[in-house]
């Protein structure tokens, strides 16, 4: 669980905290906000990943905040501005890519096609390597 405050303690489904900011991982929780949070939705957490999560992290500094939607087949980027407030990014030539931690892309389409895509390929992509 990530303390943004006495009262709110959300769990993402995938977080990112940064070298510089380790001291806030403690045993058991990490006291502060991680720098980037991955939410994947199910039909129970519609209104809590689109609505109270984003508030919480949008309050709370989280750079970016993933919205990865199976059930709408989509994946909202998220980026805090300069006045704090989150603005959606919207992909360049098809691909979603993280400020917060470099490196990280993503083809949304990879997630919604049947079959899937070989997991070694994309990641070959990733590391900027010749697909296998």
């Amino acid at each position: 669980a990530f303390r943004l405050d006495d009262v709110n303690g959300p769990e993402p489904d995938i977080a990112f905290v940064s070298k510089e900011r380790a001291d806030l991982v403690k045993r058991g929780c990490v006291d502060g906000p991680p720098d980037l949070a991955i939410e994947i939705v199910s039909p129970e957490s519609i209104d809590r990943d689109y609505k109270k999560k984003r508030r919480q992290y949008q309050a709370a500094g989280v750079r970016e905040y993933w919205i990865v939607d199976e059930i709408e087949g989509k994946v909202i980027l998220l980026r805090l501005n300069k006045e704090g407030r989150y603005r959606e990014v919207r992909p360049r030539k098809g691909i979603l890519y993280s400020e917060v931690l470099p490196g990280l892309w993503l083809r949304p389409e990879w997630l919604w096609k049947n079959p899937l895509p070989d997991e070694m390929k994309i990641l070959a992509q990733w590391l900027g390597r010749p697909e296998p």
